[in-house]
């Protein structure tokens, strides 16, 4: 198994990263600022992550960590 690592930039929040626009609800600046940071990064690891699964039985389960450098209340929602 091989991990593919992806640093840079704090992890913006998709679901407290809305707000409404026009009646329809999108990413804010910070959320659309990270997803361009993040999808040239992953679509250059795309040929090492395909021929790691050439490998891999199906089917094959992703696990993704997250890491801030800084604390925000709603990461404490669940702490009870």
């Amino acid at each position: 198994m091989k991990i593919f690592e992806l640093r840079g930039r704090n992890v913006a929040s998709s679901k407290n990263g809305k707000m409404i626009v026009r009646g329809r609800l999108i990413n804010n600046k910070l959320s659309q600022d990270y997803y361009k940071f993040v999808l040239p990064i992953l679509e250059g690891m795309k040929d090492d992550i395909l021929a790691e699964l050439e490998h891999v039985e199906l089917p094959v389960h992703f696990h993704f960590y997250y890491y801030r450098k800084d604390r925000r209340h709603f990461d404490y929602a669940n702490v009870v």
